[in-house]
């Protein structure tokens, strides 16, 4: 037994096929959550609304600070600071951050401060009181509750530290309505009002930390909403302190911690009252229950920090000379804005140009994504970053780390008003961003959540028995037994459809299917997955095989490979056409051949000569149309030939991209190609049996020493989920099946997936050919006659989302086998990005029938009239003109399932489906 390291990285999505998976176990986290009071002791001046004339009254409710601290396996640490104050200041941010690395080691990436942002506390700016007479006497005060403030913060990141013990986090949310745009439009502009019709984001996220015997220790919570109710002189934290208040007194122990969403242009209706603040407090509260009554998602490591300025630009000032004839008006607050900017001339020699606004992203692993951005952000931030940012889960928070002044989105300022500049009035800046503003904060966003997690997990290949201690890339180790291989056979052929493992994980038992569409499966901390198993070498080995089974291990919640060095090899939608993936039988299923041809490789089908192969990696071409590079010694399995190309990449690895119907002239021999790059144009040339596809695969070093396939389903499905972040459910009715005439035919539906994980997954419908359905994952079918039958799987989940597969099954005369019943293959293009109106080629190629003998009949499944073409039947597979092609336009936008079919002389029909989105115009 020998074991070696792969760079892979991985995500566990799926459960393996119907197989019992157990209970995740949570990653080993602890967490330490802790509280402070600061609510000021002597009257101050608030925060918030310009127009009050008086300081604090009294005490309607105290302000807390606090924080929760969170460690992973790696010592990695983060610490969550809230506050029940209007702002985190630049200056307190710089103080805490340099004192908690001082004293604690904490990073800076590892602080987030995030204010709450009532209206109902203490003004924090002593310079600001300072410049005006009436709150001139109030600035001693502010300078003394900020110095108070932070040693209260340093000792509370200290305390939550101490606190750190074993723990579970889990990731959960709901949705509450009270909140509603505040920027009505009028004839005249933008007013302060609800507005029913503008954007808002109802969603309130949740992380949950019990301790290992579910206890609940701290939930964070957030919401994207003013935390304006009320506008008094009694100090509060309003209906975001409330909340936490009553979730503390309904679970006693429990510390409750707001976390601020982007909520600038949103307020809490109806408002005015002190009953009003506390029945949304409640509401919000009900909301977090609810929450918890959701299952949770558990969240996995690693725990991943980034911290980083974006430079934001103001729009140009004004002259000198208009500067000081606002500074001498009397309009307010114009007036005050203008004197303030000028002092900054006058004390800096300019008047600054641009701001750095704090961008923070942290990742838990892969399965949640916390964003926290300067300023008072707008909703737009929220709801574009959940739409553009890959994974099942992300948190979207505003006022955080430095509150500076409104964040607008690009339509805020395109539209105007307070948000959009006219609230910098009130400040020291000079005034609104230009419309860049949104673009370079989303730019940081989606740099700092794509950096690559860097990983080697490793491979092991163990007979029935054999145990193996493997490092994983987090510095753990695993330990991993091989208990049993059950094989699942045809009747027809005795072929090996269905391989099952049976493995202790760390003494947790699992049973896992081997490829066939199966993705890793997460058992506690570890990923893992059977790529192949002894019995598919009847054929031959090629994937460097000696053990009963080769197994693969990755961290939980890392990604499979690196991001950004790997990537989809075509340019079309994933399950355009049919593929044909590893441990697939690829010999079109001829009962009397032997031995068996079991795939190795990954086959996508495609429209010929439309549909472009791109590199999947950065690397050089060490052959191309049948020249192999000279001075280099190449694995056995690097086999030159007219219509492949061979790149290596920085791993070592060897990528094959076989039956091009042409080489583009930039994949010239010895080149370097970049990730992405067309390489060629997807054909049938070569060995491809006439039905035109990309064969794909990677040839790399194996745990017996040898060179061999590193199976790539699993690495592929993610590069393409990643790249398209729109796409949220697939349905995988897949592999292929062959059955004889009268032989129970059992559908599996549990491959399918969801980037919200299984089980968002809402309905599972079968629809057979001849008009009968079944719910569930799984379903039986018989079939009278022979021929190739194309059954439809449909897959909803949860929000709505409807995704549509197709299963393939052969069935056979087991008393004829000499007579092979009629197959097709369908294709369209283009693929993606079809509108309403957009003229669509399909192409359609049948098989095991004489040119003659018959036609395949096209139904576009509009209501359209059917359309009848005639292929080849595969008399020649190379010919050029093989498929016949036909073109349709849909008049509107739809989700379109499209079928083609052909009959032999012997009434027997090959049938084949397609599954065509149109958008709006």
């Amino acid at each position: 037994m020998k074991q070696i390291l792969i760079a892979l990285f991985a995500a566990g999505l799926l459960e393996a096929g119907t197989d019992a998976i157990p209970a995740q176990e949570p990653t080993a986290w602890t967490a330490g959550a802790a509280a402070t009071k600061i609510t000021p002791e002597t009257p101050v001046w608030m925060a918030g609304y310009a127009a009050r004339k008086n300081p604090s009254e009294g005490v309607a409710a105290d302000l807390f600070a606090k924080a929760l601290a969170i460690e992973d396996p790696l010592g990695t640490r983060l610490v969550i600071v809230t506050l029940d104050l209007i702002s985190v200041p630049r200056t307190l941010r710089d103080w805490l951050q340099a004192a908690a690395q001082e004293k604690y080691g904490l990073p800076p990436s590892s602080l987030l401060m995030n204010a709450s942002h009532t209206h109902c506390g203490p003004e924090l700016r002593a310079s600001r009181l300072a410049d005006e007479e009436s709150k001139a006497p109030y600035a001693p005060a502010a300078e003394r509750y900020v110095a108070e403030l932070q040693q209260k913060l340093v000792a509370l990141v200290g305390d939550a530290l101490q606190r750190l013990e074993p723990a579970r986090l889990d990731f959960q949310r709901a949705r509450v309505g009270f909140a509603m745009n505040r920027r009505r439009p009028t004839t005249h502009g933008y007013s302060n009002a609800p507005h029913f019709d503008g954007p808002v984001d109802h969603e309130v996220p949740v992380l949950r930390v019990t301790d290992p015997q579910g206890t609940p220790v701290a939930v964070l919570f957030g919401y994207a909403c003013h935390n304006t109710t009320v506008g008094d002189y009694l100090i509060r934290g309003d209906y975001a302190g409330y909340a936490q208040q009553y979730l503390e007194e309904d679970h006693p122990g429990l510390t409750a911690l707001f976390l601020s969403g982007c909520g600038a242009d949103q307020n809490p209706y109806p408002r005015g009252r002190e009953d009003h603040a506390k029945q949304h407090g409640r509401t919000l509260a009900l909301a977090v229950e609810a929450a918890l009554q959701t299952r949770p998602q558990p969240l996995r490591g690693p725990l991943c920090a980034a911290l980083e300025d974006v430079a934001l630009d103001f729009a140009p000032v004004p002259p000198r000379e208009q500067l000081e004839r606002t500074a001498a008006a009397q309009r307010e607050p114009d007036r005050s804005h203008a004197q303030r900017l000028l002092k900054e001339l006058e004390e800096t020699g300019r008047i600054r140009s641009t701001y750095p606004c704090p961008v923070q992203v942290v990742r838990f692993g892969r399965d949640l994504t916390l964003v926290a951005l300067g300023g008072e952000t707008v909703v737009d931030y929220a709801l574009r970053l959940k739409r553009e940012l890959a994974g099942p889960s992300v948190w979207v928070a505003g006022y955080s780390n430095d509150v500076f002044t409104y964040l607008p989105s690009a339509r805020v300022l395109a539209e105007g008003g307070y948000e959009a500049g006219q609230a910098a009035k009130w400040g020291s800046l000079p005034g609104p961003f230009t419309d860049t503003v949104e673009e370079r904060v989303v730019g940081k966003v989606l740099e700092l959540a794509r950096q690559p997690i860097e990983s080697q997990p490793a491979a092991v290949d163990l007979s029935i028995g054999q145990q193996a201690t493997v490092q994983l890339a987090d510095g753990r180790t695993a330990t991993v037994k091989l208990l049993q291989v059950d094989e699942q056979r045809d009747s027809l052929r005795q072929a090996l459809r269905l391989a099952r493992v049976s493995v202790e994980i760390n003494g947790q038992p699992v049973t896992l299917g081997s490829a066939t569409y199966h993705l890793p499966v997460t058992v506690g901390d570890v990923q893992i997955d059977c790529p192949v198993t002894k019995g598919y070498n009847e054929g031959g080995d090629h994937w460097g095989l000696d053990a009963d089974a080769r197994l693969r291990l990755w961290p939980a919640g890392y990604p499979l490979i690196t991001p950004g060095t790997f990537g989809y090899p075509v340019n079309q939608r994933w399950f355009a056409s049919h593929t044909l993936m590893a441990n697939q039988i690829g010999d079109g299923e001829d009962i009397r051949k032997k031995p068996v041809y079991y795939h190795w490789g990954l086959d996508f089908g495609g429209a010929e000569r439309m549909v472009d192969v791109l590199a999947a990696t950065d690397g050089q071409v060490i052959s191309a149309a049948g020249e192999l590079l000279a001075g280099g010694t190449y694995p056995d399995p690097v086999k030159p030939r007219s219509d492949v190309v061979y790149l290596r990449d920085g791993r070592g690895w060897y990528y094959r991209y076989s039956h091009l119907d042409s080489i583009d002239p930039a994949a010239r021999l010895g080149e370097r190609v970049a990730r992405g790059q067309k390489i060629g144009a997807l054909g049938k040339q070569g060995a491809s049996g006439g039905w035109s596809h990309l064969h794909f695969d990677i040839v790399a070093p194996q745990p017996s020493g040898r060179w061999g396939i590193l199976e790539g389903y699993a690495l592929v499905f993610e590069a393409y989920h990643d790249a398209h972040p729109q796409e949220v459910l697939e349905a995988v009715a897949r592999p292929h099946q062959l059955a004889a005439v009268g032989e129970t035919v059992t559908f599996d539906a549990s491959r399918s997936w969801s980037r919200r994980g299984r089980d968002h997954i809402a309905s599972t419908t079968w629809i057979f050919s001849d008009g009968k359905t079944a719910r569930g994952p799984t379903a039986e079918h018989r079939y009278a006659k022979p021929g190739s039958y194309s059954e439809i799987l449909k897959v909803a989940d949860k929000d709505g989302n409807v995704a549509y597969d197709f299963a393939l099954v052969r069935v056979r005369d087991a008393n004829e086998p000499e007579l092979n019943p009629p197959a097709i293959h369908a294709a369209y293009w283009p693929t993606q990005g079809i509108k309403a109106g957009d003229s669509i080629t399909f192409q359609v190629r049948s098989f095991n029938v004489a040119p003659d003998e018959g036609r395949e009949e096209w139904d576009f499944g509009d209501g359209s009239p059917r359309v009848c073409v005639q292929s080849d039947g595969n008399a020649q597979p190379l010919a050029p003109d093989g498929y016949a092609l036909t073109q349709h336009t849909y008049q509107a936008p739809g989700h379109y399932l499209v079928q083609v079919a052909r009959i032999n002389r012997r009434g027997e029909t090959a049938t084949a489906r397609l599954d065509v989105i149109v958008q709006p115009q």
